[in-house]
């Protein structure tokens, strides 16, 4: 449904090939110029909004709805671990949310808003999964994105959870899943609860996601760890 992966539970992406260049996934498209820093006309901005959307999804009966349907968000299983993404500051053009459903090999459904950002650009990534394993749990963790920021195209986030400093300009909320328009390929099943907004600014994020698909993302200055005692994001 969507091209590229990040990656679900300890998939990551490749570190940098030289050392000094940026870890990339194939280049697709430009990068975001990032969003204006105050509330435009238009703008709205809601503080520590958490868990967005999903309250709304549950209320309207949406993901029942799906789980007739037997609609899926990601077009392969996942692995059913959570992954941590922290960021200092999230900026997006082009954004879109609806609900939907994640399922594992074992056809366990996981609801999840599915957040498309047309492009975008992060500042102070880290990613961490936290896996269970014979010898004790291990914490794959990835931290990139300091001083050049991360950027993507047709960025999509499987979302179980939300936490930041939220800003929208042009949102449109409650609107018809099917009919969002302001990310490509970001529309939700006819009759379905939706929003979209012109841009997305997310300040001091903490988000629990189920999967990541992107067409395009590149993370500068990329450190990759794997062990017993590496931290989680939060």
């Amino acid at each position: 449904m969507r091209a590229g992966r990040l990656g679900a539970g300890a998939e990551a992406p490749s570190p940098p090939r030289d050392g000094n260049g940026p870890a990339e996934v194939r280049d697709m498209a430009d990068t975001v110029d990032g969003a204006p820093g105050g509330t435009p006309r238009g703008g709205t901005r809601w503080r520590r909004f958490a868990v967005i959307a999903l309250p709304a999804f549950a209320t309207s009966g949406l993901l029942t709805v799906l789980g007739y349907q037997g609609l899926l968000a990601a077009a392969f299983a996942v692995s059913g671990d959570t992954i941590k993404v922290s960021a200092d500051v999230l900026d997006a053009q082009g954004f879109t949310q609806f609900g939907s459903f994640d399922q594992t090999v074992d056809g366990t459904s996981i609801p999840v808003a599915v957040t498309t950002m047309e492009s975008m650009e992060l500042h102070g990534l880290c990613q961490s999964t936290l896996l269970d394993t014979p010898l004790g749990p291990v914490t794959v963790r990835i931290t990139a994105g300091h001083e050049e920021p991360v950027t993507g195209s047709s960025v999509v986030f499987d979302a179980r959870e939300f936490t930041a400093d939220v800003e929208f300009t042009n949102v449109e909320i409650g609107r018809d899943a099917s009919t969002l328009d302001r990310a490509v390929g970001g529309q939700g099943p006819p009759g379905g609860f939706g929003q979209q907004a012109d841009t997305l600014r997310l300040v001091d994020l903490r988000s629990k996601l189920a999967a990541i698909t992107a067409a395009r993302l590149r993370l500068p200055d990329t450190h990759f760890a794997v062990g017993f005692d590496q931290p989680e994001c939060f």
